[in-house]
């Protein structure tokens, strides 16, 4: 499995009970199970810890910066369809928005709370994507997406 991918509750569940029932080596249930032996530590770990079989909760990934842009996004788009991804963004970092990711080093500047949002073009058109609306990504491009000659 790669990095990332979280192991099957079945794994784990299979590992516990080999480890538990006192047969088998650390090695020998990695090897059998086709797993490294520090997930076979890491989950034997756990349990003992706190008597928990299941894995660790996710962190969420990355926080979206866009995403509390969307209303202003999908209204620009709707009056401007021809606007490029370019002008997009330019137009968003023009505006003085801030994005709303506190930051917790004392310097509070009164309702300020972030800084101003700056949006690369990949980034617009992730958010684009996400929220299933039409991009144009050039300014040689017509509205609805075909090269004009």
């Amino acid at each position: 499995m790669g990095m990332g991918t979280a192991f099957s509750q079945d794994l784990r569940e299979r590992v516990i009970t080999a480890i538990e029932s006192g047969t088998f080596r650390r090695s020998e249930v990695a090897e059998d199970l086709q797993v490294s032996i520090e997930f076979v530590d890491s989950v034997m770990g756990r349990y003992r810890q706190t008597g928990s079989r299941e894995a660790k909760p996710g962190k969420g990934g990355r926080r979206r910066v866009l995403r509390e842009h969307r209303d202003w996004i999908r209204q620009t788009v709707e009056q401007m369809p021809d606007i490029t991804l370019e002008e997009l963004c330019a137009r968003l970092g023009s505006l003085g928005l801030k994005d709303d990711k506190g930051d917790d080093k004392g310097d509070d500047k009164g309702d300020d709370k972030g800084k101003k949002v700056r949006a690369s073009p990949s980034m617009m058109c992730r958010e684009l994507a996400d929220m299933a609306l039409p991009l144009k990504k050039s300014r040689f491009m017509t509205v609805n997406g075909t090269r004009s000659g």
